[in-house]
This record gives structure tokens, sequence and C-alpha cells, in this order.
């Protein structure tokens, strides 16, 4: 049911983040709401300790990251903690990449065919973005077989600068407390002067109201009760997870390196999907395949392209 009219006069357009406001939001109307909470990517964790000690910056750009491996693996420290084993943080981490390079909705388009995998030139400098990462051998070793926490062992043993990973790497017996001081920043950039467009994320669940209902007034009741602090802090927040809501964020008690200043920002830019589970899973196979293809260097991203783009035509 359209509820834009309702989102508008009960004030929730200021409650929400103007990215939560966005995911609901087609052809300029209003759906739902956003009710679950959230655990954002685009950053690298950082082991302030290894940076403070060598004297190193923060690495704002790719080419920055590369120019630190080789000062990072003289101290005998990994530069960049990512791994692979089953292929999706492959998918995530290109996805991220392709939000600094292409709109929000890319994957809507890709899926309706507006747009063609192997007709979009920024797919071709996503790829190159992480294969530029890869050819520096900034990744970890072992990266193609490891898992995550694989991947969260070896930053909490510091022997990595920094991880790739979603805030959600905190939960369970990961929070804390830590042996060294751990902060947050921007997955480097592919250019220095084009932040990201969008933001990768991804939000436990929507609710909407069924056009066809014969009970408005009790589901506008229903959904109102979610647009409350309590249900944000209490429910979503106590679990771990950012919302949608930055007045909550505020309220919540995180880790500093997950509630700070860039992470909460991206809420207020356009949410989509990961790129791990955007597409038809026959695709979203293809894709993972070809990713681990063209990191090894067996096959061209053109090649890839082509092939992405051959299997998602059937399910168009």
């Amino acid at each position: 049911m359209d509820i834009t009219d309702l989102y508008h006069d009960r004030g929730w357009d200021q409650y929400y983040s103007q990215g939560a406001t966005d995911a609901v939001t087609r052809d300029g109307r209003i759906y739902g709401i956003v009710v679950g909470g959230v655990f954002p990517w685009q950053m690298i964790f950082v082991n302030v300790d290894v940076f403070k000690r060598l004297g190193l910056d923060y690495p704002k750009t790719i080419d920055d990251m590369v120019d630190l491996v080789p000062k990072l693996r003289a101290d005998g420290i990994e530069p960049f903690g990512f791994v692979n084993a089953d292929g999706w943080m492959g998918q995530i981490i290109f996805g991220d990449y392709m939000m600094q390079l292409v709109e929000h909705d890319t994957d809507e388009k890709l899926n309706s065919g507006e747009l063609k995998w192997n007709e979009v030139p920024e797919m071709v400098q996503g790829f190159e973005a992480v294969k530029k990462l890869v050819d520096a051998d900034a990744f970890m070793v072992g990266w193609q077989s490891g898992g995550i926490d694989d991947m969260r062992h070896a930053f909490l043993s510091q022997k990595v600068a920094t991880m790739y990973v979603g805030t959600w790497w905190v939960l369970g017996d990961w929070g804390g407390p830590y042996d060294f001081e751990i902060d947050s920043i921007p997955l480097p950039l592919i250019d220095a002067n084009q932040p990201p467009k969008a933001y990768q994320t991804y939000p436990d669940g929507i609710a909407v109201i069924s056009p066809n209902t014969d009970h408005e007034q009790e589901s506008i009741a229903f959904l109102s009760s979610f647009v409350t602090d309590e249900f944000h802090r209490d429910i979503l927040g106590a679990g771990g997870s950012l919302t949608t809501v930055p007045s909550v964020n505020e309220q919540l008690d995180l880790h500093p390196f997950i509630v700070n200043e860039h992470i909460l920002n991206q809420f207020n830019y356009p949410l989509t999907n990961y790129w791990t589970t955007s597409f038809p899973v026959p695709v979203e196979e293809v894709l993972a395949t070809q990713f681990d293809l063209i990191m090894a260097g067996q096959t061209t991203i053109e090649k890839a392209l082509d092939l992405i783009e051959a299997e998602h035509e059937d399910y168009r």
C-alpha cells in the first residue's frame, strides 16, 4: 500500500535516515518502513597501534594501500585482511567498489536487462580495482582459501594491519576486550576525488501493508509500533546491529570504532543490497567463479563479463 502521505504526515521522513527512506521508495512513492538492523561494510578496521608504531598514515586510496604493502610486510605484518573461501566476500568487495562507480539501482537495472554486464564500462574498473590489490600482494596470505574466522584470528593476534569485514564481526565471542586499539576507516577509494555514490548493506526486514487489506487502520497502527526508539534501540540495537535511525544509533552501547562518523554517515546515502544476494543464484555463482579466475589471472575481465551476462540473460 502507498503510505507516502502517512510517512510524511507522521514525520517518519525525519525519523529515519535518508537511505532508509530511499530503500522503501519506488518511483517517488513510499511503500513501507525498514524494521531491521543493519551491518554496514565499505570500510576496513585498523590496528591503530601498528600504524602508530611504524609512523604510517591510514590509506585513503587503493594507491595508498599499495604503497603501504612493502612497509608493512617489512615489519612482518600482513597489509589487508581479506578472505574468499566461499566466494561471497569477493562479490561484496566487488560490489563495494562498484558503489564508488555506479548508481545504487544498478543491480535492479542488471536484473531487468536495462543494463548488461558487458556493456557497463565501470564493471571493468571495479574488477581492476580489486585486481590491483591482489597484484600488489596486499591481501593476507591464503586469502583464496581462508575463512572469516581465520581473518578475525589474524587481525586480533596483530598479524594483519587492516581487516575488510562488516560491522557484525564483533558479535558473539569476538566482542573484546582487545589487546590493542582498533579504529575503522573508509574502504580505500579508487579515485580520491570520487567518494561512494551508495552503500551496500543488509537490512533484516521491511514492513509493508497489503493494498488489499480490510484492516487498514489496524495495519497502520501495527506499522507505527516499529517507529519508536524503544524498538530500534532495545530490540535491534541490543542484538549488536546499527539501525537506520540516526538518533537511536547515538544511544547504542557499541564499540566506538563502529559508532563513528564515517560509518553512521553511510545511512545518508542510497542503500542497496549486497551484491552477493542481489542477483539470481546461478548468476551469483558465475560471478563468484569469475571473480576468482580474474584475480588468479586465468581469464580476462571482458571474457568474465560476457559469461556473467550470458547466464543472467536466462533469468530476466
